[in-house]
Formats: structure tokens, sequence, C-alpha cells
């Protein structure tokens, strides 16, 4: 009951700060991870536990990334809601495909923002000189 209580909280965090207006998503972007890491303690496996030290800061960044594009915080909604909609019904396969699903969209953000092209400092030329 109180995994399911943090990470139905860490939920309501997200939904509370994904309108922000003024361009901070570091609120939206810590109850992210909040969920993801109430997934992962809920699991009780020691291993994703100490895993989670080592890439924390690695999600950390991919939260901030992705977060901060127009319409990601308020769009991930939808995935994440279903994501806990599935763990509170205890429906793994359900869970799993959610999850699944967030991070197949995630991944296809993240690769979108590298083909995008960098804006050039004043000064320099396109060979970056």
């Amino acid at each position: 009951a109180g995994d399911l209580a943090a990470l139905g909280a860490a939920l309501e965090g997200m939904e509370r700060t994904a309108h922000a207006r003024n361009g901070n998503v570091e609120p939206f972007v810590q109850a992210d991870m909040r969920f993801h890491l109430a997934i992962l303690h809920a699991c009780r496996n020691e291993l994703l536990e100490q895993m989670s030290r080592v890439v924390y800061s690695a999600l950390l960044v991919s939260f901030r990334a992705t977060s901060s594009l127009p319409g990601r915080a308020r769009g991930s909604l939808p995935g994440h809601r279903a994501i806990f909609d599935a763990i509170r019904a205890r429906d793994p396969r359900g869970a799993a495909a959610a999850m699944r699903l967030l991070v197949q969209a995630t991944a296809r953000e993240i690769e979108a923002m590298g083909r995008r092209p960098r804006p050039r400092r004043p000064g320099t030329s396109r060979l970056g000189r």
C-alpha cells in the first residue's frame, strides 16, 4: 500500500507541475524521477536498487532534456497514468506494455533531438570557426 501511495503521489506531482507556464520544468522532472524510482523501489530487487544509484544522473539529464520540449511534460502524462493504473490493477503485462510505449516514445524524442540543428554561436561559421 505504501509503494502504491508513493507512486500515486509522484504521479499527482507530475500532473500538478506539467502545466508550468514559466518554462521551469524542474518540479516536473523531480516528480517524474520520483515516479520511476518508486516503481524501482517497489520491486524490492537489490540489484536494481544498486543500479539506480548509477543511472540516476543519466536519467535526470534525459528527463530534463525531454521535459523541456514543448508539450512533452503534458504529453507524457497519459503514458505514466497507464503505467500507474496497470500497477494498481496488479496487471504486470499491462504495466510492462505501458512502460515499453513510454520508453519508446522517449527514445524517439531523444533521437529527434540529436537530429535537430544546433544554434550557432555568434561569430562562428557553419564550420565552427
